[in-house]
């Protein structure tokens, strides 16, 4: 279950991310939190995520596109071996599938219906 949590709240750092102007530095510490908090395994599968993170945190630091920047954490989350651990952005066709899925959920509706006028996702 916790696997499924955190690919939606890594989604939902993208919302925050359409909803003000956020740095890269910023939204890598976000990504990073929500994983530090919320990944299913209290040994990261394993994985030095410590280094990981401090590595990674040097190479987005200088991307100078989103899609580099998006590159560069679904790289990083790869490193956890985790299939359902993504970075999503709306030029995925997964931002909306999971925005759609998860826009009933209680928890996950309100940050849905704010980066999609009237709830409804397009």
């Amino acid at each position: 279950m916790k696997k499924r949590i955190v690919s939606c709240i890594v989604l939902l750092t993208v919302w925050l991310q359409s909803a003000q102007a956020i740095t890269n530095d910023s939204l890598f510490n976000e990504i990073c939190s929500i994983v530090d908090n919320n990944f299913y395994d209290s040994t990261f599968s394993g994985t030095d995520w410590p280094s990981l993170k401090q590595s990674y945190k040097k190479k987005t630091a200088g991307a100078t596109t989103r899609v580099s920047f998006t590159s560069l954490i679904n790289e990083m989350l790869s490193g956890l071996h985790a299939s359902h651990t993504s970075y999503y952005t709306a030029d995925d066709l997964f931002y909306y599938q999971l925005s759609d899925i998860f826009k009933e959920s209680p928890i996950l509706s309100p940050s849905i219906c704010k980066a999609f006028p009237n709830c409804i996702v397009k």
